[in-house]
């Protein structure tokens, strides 16, 4: 259980990769196709071992508790980690603030799931 906690904390790591391309802009020296592919094979790489992954973890849970929960395992994880990508890429959360800020982490979270309608963005 400790184990799977861990990866679900650090699961959103990988996919969170694809989000950079939020700062590729031009610059000089280089040309912007070059940061693109340099930054989608990145992310590339990120997303097959995110999902590589997940599989591992959702056939330990098939083998522990059957095919249809390790289906709503995966989409559980699958959901989590996209909320996970939410609090990294726009409210600058990173993994390791579990210990190092937990009661702001738990504060924003807990705001969020209280009220939904204040924050459409987190949502969508």
């Amino acid at each position: 259980m400790p184990v799977g906690a861990a990866w679900l904390l650090f699961f959103p790591n990988a996919p969170y990769l694809l989000t950079d391309l939020f700062h590729l802009e031009p610059r000089p020296g280089a040309p912007l196709w070059y940061d693109l592919a340099l930054i989608l094979s990145c992310a590339w790489n990120g997303l097959m071992l995110a999902y590589a992954s997940l599989a591992d973890m959702q056939r330990l849970v098939e083998l522990r508790l059957g095919v249809w929960v390790s289906w709503v395992f995966a989409a559980v994880a699958l959901l989590l980690g996209s909320f996970g990508i939410y609090l990294g890429r726009f409210l600058r959360f990173n993994s390791w603030d579990v210990l190092a800020n937990p009661l702001t982490l738990f504060y924003d979270i807990l705001n969020r799931v209280l009220h939904p309608f204040s924050y459409p963005r987190a949502w969508g």
